[in-house]
């Protein structure tokens, strides 16, 4: 049975990464979530992705608002991390991932882990 939890390792908090995240990292989108990520080379540790999240402060002036937003982003990756540590292609590689929430309005939690299955999906098939 896969591991559900999401360690503090698995965040990304790297200044340096998330530069070179936006400087050099490649993107595409599924509404209402755009995936910027770039590879992580040495690897941190065994995780084979490092993630974090962002809601625009433009868009959602409360934090509170933000801060929903963000714990439901983070639950739905938490619950389907799995696929990608059971592909094989991925193996030894690490990979930092920004999810970027791009709509304008609160959206619920079934679209968000929709969307987040379907980037996971559509990663694990740019690698195949």
């Amino acid at each position: 049975m896969p591991s559900f939890t999401f360690h503090r390792s698995e965040h990304l908090k790297s200044r340096t990464i998330i530069r070179s995240l936006f400087s050099h990292g490649k993107s595409f989108s599924v509404y209402p979530i755009r995936l910027v990520w770039t590879t992580i080379d040495p690897p941190l540790n065994d995780f084979p992705i490092q993630f974090a999240q962002t809601v625009p402060k433009r868009s959602f002036n409360k934090a509170n608002k933000r801060n929903v937003i963000r714990r439901k982003i983070r639950e739905a990756f938490r619950l389907h991390k799995h696929l990608l540590a059971e592909e094989n292609q991925l193996a030894g590689k690490q990979f930092a991932w920004m999810f970027i929430y791009v709509a304008k309005e609160e959206l619920p939690y079934q679209k968000i882990e929709a969307a987040t299955q379907k980037i996971i999906r559509k990663f694990i098939q740019e690698f195949q």
